[in-house]
């Protein structure tokens, strides 16, 4: 569900839900599937502080399988808050966030980890220079990300973690396009 004027001021609100059945084992064996679910929330507020500045609001609710392997089922909640602005045309955009990550194993089962906080900050920018983001010929689009956590924040851990991306397009004849 998208709404582009939640609530007046062009704020754009996004509520995406992904139910899902979870089966432990690989097929063919299905024994009795456990239910998960992703639900994710945005909500962007255009021209915070001035005008072209969004401050965005994030939530994810992520229960389902421990993603490294582990047998067992989890909630995974994570929410941020933080603004994001473009420059040179909207060639650049930066962001940086606020974030918290709960991470809940379900009780009941052998859980291997305990349920842990993490408070972090995320930096990122993305240079975007192809001629069409959906339909893209030629160009380029690169992006950086540092998010820490820890240190002086509260959390069960301290960390650095750096992301980046970079992505080439060249045109080629026949309508093709090597990427």
């Amino acid at each position: 569900v998208e709404h582009k004027n939640f609530l007046g001021g062009m704020r754009k609100l996004h509520v995406e839900d992904r139910p899902r059945l979870i089966f432990g084992d690989a097929f063919p064996h299905a024994p009795a599937p456990d239910f998960g679910n992703l639900l994710t929330v945005e909500l962007r507020q255009p021209s915070f502080g001035e005008a072209r500045t969004t401050l965005v609001s994030r939530a994810r609710w992520d229960r389902g399988p421990d993603p490294y392997g582990e047998n067992f089922l989890r909630d995974d909640i994570v929410a941020g808050l933080g603004p994001e602005r473009p420059f040179l045309q909207g060639r650049l955009l930066v962001s940086t966030s606020a974030n918290i990550d709960l991470f809940l194993p379900l009780s009941g089962q052998s859980v291997p980890y305990p349920s842990t906080v993490n408070t972090y900050l995320h930096h990122s920018a993305q240079l975007d220079l192809r001629d069409d983001p959906r339909n893209t010929h030629r160009g380029s689009f690169f992006a950086a990300g540092v998010q820490h956590g820890g240190y002086f924040l509260p959390g069960d851990w301290n960390y650095i973690r750096l992301t980046g991306d970079s992505r080439g397009y060249l045109a080629l004849p026949a309508g093709m396009v090597l990427a």
